[in-house]
């Protein structure tokens, strides 16, 4: 077989078994997504730990 059939006879029924779109159910919203105050993340701050020379090794 050459490739353009072969393509056809194992794509196209591959395609045709997948359902669309709108055949799927709808996901019903998480209850468990619930907004956080920020006052909860009041005492978090960014503190850069990375390396303070750029990756230079070189300079200790």
């Amino acid at each position: 077989m050459t490739r353009a059939p072969l393509v056809l006879v194992l794509f196209v029924p591959a395609l045709l078994l997948v359902p669309p779109p709108d055949a799927l159910p709808a996901q019903e919203a998480d209850p468990r997504n619930v907004a956080y105050s920020p006052a909860l993340f009041d005492a978090l701050h960014y503190r850069m730990i990375g390396p303070y020379r750029g990756g230079r090794s070189t300079a200790v």
